[in-house]
C-alpha cells in the first residue's frame, strides 16, 4: 500500500509541474505555492485520517525542526516555481535532482536514519533514468 502512496505522490509532483508550467502568467508564484502547500496539508489530514492515528503534539526541539522546514521549503518552492515557469524545463529538472541529495542527508544527519541497500539502489534508479531522459532530450535538440 505504501507503493501506491509513492506513485500517487510522484504523479502529484509531475502534474504540480505541468500545472505551474500551464498556469496563466496572472497567477503570482505566490498564490501558486498556497494552493501547492494547501494540497499538501489537505494530503497530510487525509493521511492521517486514514491511518487513524492520534496527533502527537511536536516538543520545542522538533517544533523548531519544523519551523526550519517550512521555511527553507517555501524558499525553495518559490524558487521551483519561478524557474519551471520561466526557465527552459530541460535545463531545470537537472537541478531538481538536488531535492534527493538534500532529503538524504536531512534523514541522516536529523533523523539518525540509516543508508539501506534498497534505497541507495532506488536512488541510482532515478539518478540514471534522468540522466538517460536529459541526454535524449540534448540529442533531439541537435537532430533539429
Amino acid at each position: 500500500m505504501l507503493s501506491v502512496l509513492a506513485i500517487l505522490g510522484m504523479l502529484g509532483f509531475a502534474g504540480r509541474d505541468l500545472a505551474s508550467r500551464a498556469a496563466p502568467s496572472s497567477l503570482s508564484t505566490s498564490i501558486l505555492g498556497l494552493y501547492g502547500f494547501l494540497s499538501v496539508v489537505l494530503a497530510g489530514v487525509l493521511f492521517s485520517a486514514w491511518e487513524a492515528v492520534p496527533f502527537i503534539y511536536p516538543d520545542v526541539k522538533t517544533s523548531l525542526y519544523l519551523v526550519a522546514a517550512v521555511l527553507s521549503g517555501v524558499v525553495a518552492y518559490s524558487s521551483l516555481m519561478k524557474a519551471m515557469r520561466t526557465g527552459e524545463v530541460s535545463a531545470v529538472t537537472p537541478f531538481r535532482y538536488t531535492r534527493l541529495l538534500f532529503g538524504i542527508a536531512f534523514g541522516v544527519l536529523l533523523f539518525d536514519e540509516q543508508l539501506g541497500t534498497s534505497m541507495l539502489i532506488g536512488c541510482g534508479l532515478i539518478v540514471v533514468s534522468g540522466l538517460f531522459i536529459l541526454s535524449g532530450s540534448r540529442q533531439s535538440l541537435t537532430l533539429k
